[in-house]
């Protein structure tokens, strides 16, 4: 399932871009604390989700995409 799953730029500073190729599913990111800062469903329908990084924290986050019983997690890098 990684290859269906896509985040760029990565490092961000502004903005980061999540593609994906599976059917609805949630997405979670947590901080390096491991706090989770920002839960959301994304739709079937929805294949491109852009998020705004803008005032995160510079450092290491962990994006994660819930779906059908399958986890998928990325380490983002904000700067």
């Amino acid at each position: 399932l990684n290859e269906a799953l896509s985040i760029s730029p990565n490092p961000a500073t502004n903005y980061l871009t999540i593609e994906k190729t599976f059917d609805e599913s949630t997405l979670l990111v947590y901080n390096p604390l491991g706090k989770e800062i920002l839960k959301q469903h994304i739709s079937a329908k929805q294949n491109k989700i852009t998020l705004d990084v803008s005032t995160w924290n510079r450092g290491i986050y962990f994006v994660q995409i819930e779906t059908e019983g399958n986890i998928i997690t990325q380490k983002i890098i904000k700067e």
